[in-house]
């Protein structure tokens, strides 16, 4: 079950990669990422199930620099999700982050200008034994410093992510601003799954290098297997409950802010010139089509939710999503709220809630409590029911709101 859904994670960076675009190169990083976190479980897989001496032969001088990029590429992925525009990257400036990745590859060096015949005798004591690939010939270091090496730097990645993290949020708390499409739930999300797969890698690797315990152990194959494989399947699971970040609408100016509904009910145009052609194109249909969809005001449906919509549209969920919080720049529960809170006041202002409860006003408009309504309605008009109703000229308008 694992190497089913860990050779998944090799094709979601196909996706990734499918709908990268100029403003969305977030993915790029993304799906290499994807690719150092699944390279070594698939080796292992295929170590177990194939047992081809070529294929290793050929496999493991490409694994390890590829092996010690998960670090790096996870710090450029985030660094470029914080950044006003994206990142480009600059061989002169980025280049050190891929020096260890390059000192592993020049350490294997004894093994790759092995004669074939020796590398096969090699890999054959590899598949007996996975444990002798810290024995592999090497230049500089044995290779389990280089595996001890990858999760210490990964480690270190990950603490300068979370806090650039932490002061992008209090930098954009300051200035009231925010950054649309950048989902700070998904950073810190794979950040965490991450970093709890390095962890784990750490006290492994440091326990076979000093104490040569070895994977025969049970104990030590919990811990050496089971759970950094747990780490990379929730990885590739976790993804697809992201639509927005893995179908690329992602992150593409800090200038771009959410604007109010005039009318929640109607197609709402957001900064088209900050959005490419192609998903310009996407937004546009999606919008013609909810706009005929939400005249009969279904939002005021209790349980309304964005599945209702792809269930009744037949628009892609992960579409719906993008639509509402990168075209709109406003969350879907947000918008839905804000839609139900304009029909509530369009009843108070028409007279047609003269003889309605609180609680009916609230039913009518979808919530399934009072507080709940109180709360919506609160947000959007800066103040609650009552004190809306006593703003109005004319409060002959409503009678029985016994607030």
């Amino acid at each position: 079950m694992f190497d089913i859904i860990v050779i998944f994670g090799m094709f979601v960076p196909l996706v990734l990669m499918r709908h990268a675009k100029d403003r969305t190169r977030s993915n790029v990083y993304l799906g290499m990422f994807f690719v150092t976190m699944s390279i070594y479980p698939l080796y292992r897989s295929v170590l177990v199930n194939i047992a081809s001496e070529e294929f290793l032969s050929i496999f493991l001088p490409i694994l390890m620099p590829i092996f010690m990029l998960s670090g790096s590429i996870l710090y450029l992925y985030v660094k470029n999700n914080l950044a006003d525009q994206p990142h480009k990257l600059s061989w002169w400036k980025d280049g050190i982050h891929f020096i260890p990745a390059l000192i592993s590859l020049v350490n294997l060096f004894p093994f790759i200008i092995l004669p074939m015949s020796e590398k096969l005798i090699l890999t054959r004591e590899l598949i007996q034994n996975p444990n002798f690939i810290y024995n592999i010939p090497f230049l500089f270091f044995p290779n389990a410093y280089i595996f001890l090496i990858r999760p210490v730097l990964g480690i270190i990645y990950i603490s300068i992510c979370y806090y650039q993290i932490r002061q992008t949020k209090k930098r954009l708390s300051e200035l009231n601003q925010e950054l649309p499409g950048v989902n700070f739930k998904w950073l810190n999300l794979i950040l965490t799954i991450t970093l709890l797969n390095f962890i784990s890698l750490v006290f492994m690797i440091f326990d076979f290098i000093f104490f040569r315990t070895t994977l025969d152990n049970n104990i030590m194959t919990l811990v050496a297997i089971t759970f950094p494989m747990l780490c990379v399947v929730a990885l590739n699971i976790s993804i697809l409950f992201f639509p927005s970040v893995m179908y690329g609408f992602f992150n593409f100016k800090n200038d771009l802010k959410p604007v109010l509904f005039e009318d929640s009910t109607t197609e709402l145009i957001l900064n088209e010139d900050l959005i490419d052609e192609d998903a310009r194109k996407t937004f546009k249909l999606v919008a013609e089509k909810l706009e005929i969809y939400f005249q009969s005001k279904p939002y005021l449906q209790p349980g309304f939710n964005l599945s209702t919509i792809t269930s009744q549209t037949d628009l892609p969920y992960h579409k719906i999503t993008s639509y509402f919080s990168v075209y709109l720049g406003i969350n879907f529960n947000d918008w839905k709220n804000n839609a139900r809170i304009d029909y509530a006041v369009d009843l108070i202002n028409s007279g047609r809630a003269k003889n309605l409860t609180l609680e009916s006003i609230a039913s009518s408009c979808g919530f399934l409590s009072r507080s709940n309504f109180v709360n919506a309605f609160k947000k959007k008009m800066q103040m609650t029911p009552s004190e809306y109703v006593k703003s109005l000229p004319n409060r002959d308008l409503v009678v029985n709101l016994n607030f």
